[in-house]
């Protein structure tokens, strides 16, 4: 995951993503092409390219409030810590006996998606619990000055958060960040750390993978 290639690689793949466009219009309804397995199939490679290269706005979350025993209770996203690649998001409830509970963190993943692509999963705990979320930044917000960012510093980040809560948190990863969460947590315990999490829930990961020996 080294950041710094993308926006040269985007720079590069423009022309061809010009070309894909136009290849585009030459598929429609009245191109007797269209219609064929290899007209389709064209047209369906060319939309995937194109749309894997284009560029995205950042979406906002746009949580303003939730509802607790009934009662409407307002909310608050706040950035309570930030690196180069990441931020730290605070969806903080306007009611102190709603902060009761430990917090939960929501770790998004970073290949590919805004943290907002969980935003129903943040509304659906908040009633519960206080939330906070991985925000990882957009390549190409990233410095050139900063360093790459691989396994190491992604497992790094990922426990530089956790010591936030001082060991008072559960954690839910989904999908991607699932290793790099396990990672985290295990070499946190092995060293006697403290701020190991509460609970671990790893959804969707490829952190318990097992293969049988074969005959």
């Amino acid at each position: 995951m080294l950041y710094h290639c993308y926006e040269a690689g985007h720079a590069a793949l423009h022309p061809a993503r010009m070309t894909v466009r136009s290849c585009r219009l030459l598929l429609n309804p009245l191109n007797p092409l269209t219609h064929t397995v290899a007209g389709r199939s064209a047209l369906a490679a060319c939309e995937v390219f194109e749309r894997a290269m284009r560029r995205y706005p950042r979406p906002i979350f746009g949580i303003t409030s939730t509802r607790i025993n009934g009662r409407l209770i307002q909310v608050h996203e706040e950035v309570v810590w930030q690196s180069a690649f990441c931020r730290l998001l605070h969806f903080k409830r306007d009611s102190s006996a709603a902060r009761a509970k430990p917090p939960l963190l929501l770790v998004a993943p970073m290949s590919g998606h805004y943290a907002t692509l969980l935003r129903e999963t943040v509304k659906a705990f908040l009633p519960h619990r206080e939330v906070y979320i991985t925000d990882w930044q957009d390549a190409r917000e990233v410095p050139l000055t900063e360093a790459g960012f691989d396994l190491d510093d992604y497992i790094e980040t990922v426990a530089m958060i956790f010591r936030r809560f001082e060991g008072n948190v559960h954690v839910f990863a989904v999908c991607q960040p699932a290793v790099p969460v396990l990672a985290a947590t295990a070499l946190m315990e092995a060293s006697g750390e403290v701020a190991v999490p509460r609970t671990l829930m790893l959804a969707g990961g490829r952190s318990t993978r097992a293969s049988a020996p074969r005959s």
